[in-house]
């Protein structure tokens, strides 16, 4: 074996061990939260009959919901066809693609040209952020965990593609210009001005009267390599679609890159490029009007603009929801904590969870100011941002959204702090900058901690709520209507971490009705302050129940 060989062998060992470790962290980490039950969203994928809903969804509007995404839909109809309602085989492959994506942030800034510190460092952090727990731990976010992963993976194949394409075409073009300086020098030596001397030692001689087999011979098996990648890459980017819609986002980091492409690989100047690259895009083009030709066909309910939380609109939100998402992407504090701290006015808390997260993300932007003229890193912030529409768009977001962008911060934050540690010249500032990534890191992984332990307080008490529903409807088959009061609580409710009363349980309504063979039964969830203005009398069929505390798992029944 030579020496090629033998370093392209090391390589392999050494990615493959950081897979291990990076798998044994991810483990690690996130196993108090496999196995979390289903509660709220999650009962909108939970089916009468699985086996049935394997391939349905492909082409039928899923009523609990107005989203399409039946790559989902399949793999929770297979799992519940085989494993019931157990979430382990959910959990474990939801962490094997965000472990896999991880991994694919390390070599992608290896090949980028980043250092080992900064690349591990970057996969680390998507690792371990906080802001990752309801894309991981959940029981319905297969669709945002395999969009991410699969629309990265097409922007990676794109990127070995364009190595390939743009340097093929740079050769072209220089082969073109050398033929025509061969054709302007048989004139003037046709004109008898100049002698026709054309042998090698002749200083008129010129190589492209007989290109060099070596430069062929690259140039025709990087045209081969680069359009396999490429192929690949507009099947990944159709496959981030069908997992969900928020990957068009893609499309526009997609076109970003293609056009970037004179600037990136240093290119000629002319229109050539610029050519290549619409031609190129057009695939892409393709299959996003192909896919949201067949959403349209499938699901009744259309993108709008309005009021409501999941319309769009454009103004000051924009702003609001960019701040959000990029506070809960940088925060090592769990988002539950600080969401709290603010909404109920804890200013001294707030500030000093604020405080840690400056220390980590100060070091950041410094060590990334040291890099303002790197184009990997200014193209991972145009595309942190681009990664997020048409999410910011929206009246109200979730964290959840900020998944899509996670790799290319994950990317700006193990460049900027790598560097930051990495050109330290002072001891002191090394020491610093190593306490810094223990104490963020520690942060991170106890806020997965905590999260992780509210999911799974939030399943356990979903089921032994809708346990009880249950029983109440077996034991009052008369009622015609089921009314769930919920009790006035002051408690703070936060996406899909924190919930009072019934709310735990408002979309899992249908699945209780049909599991009681009790679909004509109404059931309904409602304040406090509406129970007291029913007028009991005219609702004597029905059933009045609440829970025995804002965040109890007990429930009484309010007939008198």
């Amino acid at each position: 074996m030579n020496a090629n060989g033998r370093d392209e062998s090391t390589r392999r060992i050494n990615r493959l061990f950081a897979l291990i470790v990076l798998a044994a962290i991810g483990f690690t980490v996130f196993l108090p939260g496999l196995g979390t039950k289903y509660c709220d969203d999650d009962f909108q994928f939970v089916y009468s009959e699985p086996s049935r809903a394997i391939l349905y969804y492909f082409s039928h509007d899923n009523p609990a919901n107005s989203f399409y995404r039946p790559l989902q839909a399949m793999f929770l109809a297979g799992v519940q066809s085989l494993a019931g309602l157990n979430t382990i085989p959910i959990h474990v492959t939801n962490l094997i693609l965000h472990i896999l994506l991880a991994w694919l942030v390390l070599l992608a800034m290896m090949r980028l040209g980043f250092s080992l510190v900064q690349s591990f460092g970057g996969a680390l952090f998507m690792l371990i952020s906080q802001a990752n727990v309801h894309a991981v731990s959940s029981n319905d976010t297969l669709s945002q965990v395999g969009s991410t992963l699969a629309g990265v993976l097409a922007l990676y194949a794109l990127i070995r593609a364009m190595n390939g394409i743009f340097k093929k075409g740079a050769v072209k073009e220089e082969r073109t210009k050398k033929n025509r300086n061969v054709a302007a020098h048989t004139d003037l030596q046709n004109s008898s001005l100049v002698p026709k001397d054309t042998s090698p030692e002749s200083p008129l001689y010129t190589s492209s009267e007989k290109p060099s087999a070596s430069a062929a011979e690259t140039a025709g098996s990087a045209r081969g390599s680069a359009y396999g990648y490429y192929i690949l890459s507009v099947v990944l980017f159709a496959i981030s679609l069908i997992f969900k819609e928020t990957a068009v986002s893609f499309l526009l980091i997609t076109a970003v890159m293609l056009f970037s492409a004179r600037w990136i690989h240093k290119l000629p100047r002319g229109n050539t490029a610029l050519l290549r690259a619409a031609v190129l895009l057009l695939p892409y083009i393709a299959v996003t009007l192909s896919y949201l030709f067949v959403r349209s066909q499938v699901v009744t309910s259309r993108a709008a603009f309005g009021s409501n939380p999941y319309n769009f609109h454009i103004g000051f939100n924009i702003a609001r929801n960019l701040a959000l998402l990029f506070t809960a992407a940088a925060s090592p504090i769990s988002t539950v904590t600080l969401y709290t701290a603010a909404k109920t006015g804890h200013a001294a808390g707030f500030s000093i969870y604020i405080t840690v997260a400056a220390i980590f993300v100060v070091p950041t932007i410094c060590g990334l100011a040291r890099l303002r003229k790197n184009k990997a890193v200014l193209l991972a912030f145009a595309f942190s941002i681009l990664a997020l529409f048409p999410a910011f768009l929206l009246n109200h977001v979730s964290e959840l959204y900020v998944y899509n962008a996670m790799p290319f911060i994950a990317l700006l934050v193990g460049a900027g702090f790598g560097l930051f540690a990495e050109r330290s010249d002072v001891k002191l500032e090394k020491t610093i900058a190593v306490a810094v990534a223990i104490v963020v890191g520690a942060s991170n992984i106890g806020a997965i901690a905590s999260k992780t332990s509210l999911m799974w307080e939030n399943g356990e008490r979903a089921q032994v709520i809708i346990t009880q529903l249950k029983h109440t409807i077996k034991t009052h088959p008369q009622c015609s209507c089921l009314y769930l009061v919920n009790p006035q609580c002051e408690m703070v409710e936060y996406s899909i971490f924190t919930y009072n009363g019934f709310h735990i349980v408002k979309n899992s309504l249908q699945y209780i009705k049909e599991s009681t063979n009790r679909e004509d039964l109404d059931i309904e969830i409602i304040t406090s302050s509406e129970y007291a203005n029913l007028d009991k009398s005219l609702l004597k069929n029905c059933v009045f129940l609440t829970t025995t505390s804002c965040r109890g798992a007990g429930v009484k029944t309010l007939n008198e």
